[in-house]
């Protein structure tokens, strides 16, 4: 994870993410894959609103472990990327987690069509369960319709 310093020019202009101060854990500081790690408060975020809203422990907890890495994806599709205009078409290869991220926001930001690119079956099912419009093979003979 990336420890923004909150003050340089880069994070005043919302780009913590890109911070020139940096810490990040695993390399310039430890605690990659400790148990426990010490980090600044704005770093932290709380999750009690969900469980007050009924969430159970199981789903809070994992809700709290999906957000760093779909915040990359929309980082990367709306901020980065300069987003999605409604009725474009978009194409994700790899279905993987980020992957299926990218493509649920996309359709979400308005796409018309997402299709899906990944050699693991299981991962196009997935993938078409979560609204996928089409979902191929590398390599197939099949071509989405236009």
């Amino acid at each position: 994870s990336v420890l923004a310093c909150g003050t340089c020019d880069t994070c005043l202009r919302g780009r913590r993410n890109q911070c020139e101060r940096a810490v990040l854990t695993g390399l310039t500081a430890p605690g990659a894959l400790a148990d426990y790690i010490v980090v600044p408060q704005t770093a932290c975020h709380r999750l009690s609103l969900l469980r007050e809203g009924g969430w159970s422990r199981q789903d809070t907890l994992l809700a709290g472990a999906l957000l760093e890495p779909l915040g990359c994806v929309y980082n990367a599709v709306f901020v980065e990327g300069g987003g999605i205009r409604p009725g474009e078409r978009v194409t994700v290869h790899g279905l993987g987690p980020l992957g299926l991220f990218a493509g649920v926001l996309c359709h979400i930001g308005g796409a018309s069509r997402v299709v899906g690119v990944d050699p693991v079956p299981g991962r196009r099912d997935l993938a078409q369960r979560l609204g996928f419009s089409a979902c191929l093979s590398p390599g197939s003979a099949q071509t989405p319709l236009r």
